[in-house]
């Protein structure tokens, strides 16, 4: 057996702990490393336990904009999946600007936590649907242009089936193109959006 999929929780919602906390613990190949409240400790635990993947609550990403380079400066190989209450305040710029890999709205985590962190490790995105439709819907307000920040017609494509819940395996049979292709496809677009 490969070796667990190491976890570390960073969120001040009491509710959304007990919940990652249950889901975890029934899964075989992931470890909840710890859950904390604050940023305070952020920068030892991550020294300490070296997280594979990092759940950031959106609000405390917001607060201290240093969280997340501190976090990328202790654990660069580390994957960061924001919580978010709702998509209606989400900002494009934070995903691109933060490598965000991904982001769990918080009613959804029973169905989309343990497919999003296993995804994550596995190289693919994860964006509950109404997150990705949110990019979507960003992405057609601000009118990009190319050269100058507008996405590609196969950036739209991809962004589409994004927003239509695809994983980036599914765009790349779908598109008939290499998955890291639309890795490199989905990363361009948060970049420019932002």
């Amino acid at each position: 057996m490969s070796q667990p999929i190491r976890v570390l929780l960073v969120d001040d919602y009491k509710l959304t702990g007990t919940a990652v906390r249950s889901l975890l613990l029934g899964a075989a190949d992931i470890i909840l490393l710890d859950e904390i409240a604050t940023t305070t400790d952020l920068q030892q635990l991550c020294a300490q336990h070296e997280p594979d993947i990092l759940l950031l609550s959106l609000e405390m990403v917001r607060e201290p904009q240093s969280t997340l380079a501190t976090f990328t400066n202790c654990c660069p190989a580390a994957k960061i999946v924001l919580i978010a209450t709702n998509c209606t305040d989400i900002c494009a710029s934070e995903f691109g600007e933060n490598n965000i890999q991904g982001c769990i709205l918080r009613d959804r985590i029973p169905d989309e936590l343990i497919p999003a962190v296993r995804g994550m490790m596995a190289g693919v995105t994860c964006y509950s649907q109404p997150v990705a439709r949110k990019l979507a819907q960003l992405e057609d307000e601000q009118g990009l242009t190319d050269e100058t920040g507008e996405l590609t017609d196969r950036e739209k494509e991809a962004l589409r089936l994004l927003a239509d819940g695809l994983t980036n395996k599914q765009i790349a049979l779908q598109l008939q193109i290499a998955e890291s292709t639309v890795e490199y496809h989905v990363g361009n677009i948060f970049q420019k959006l932002g």
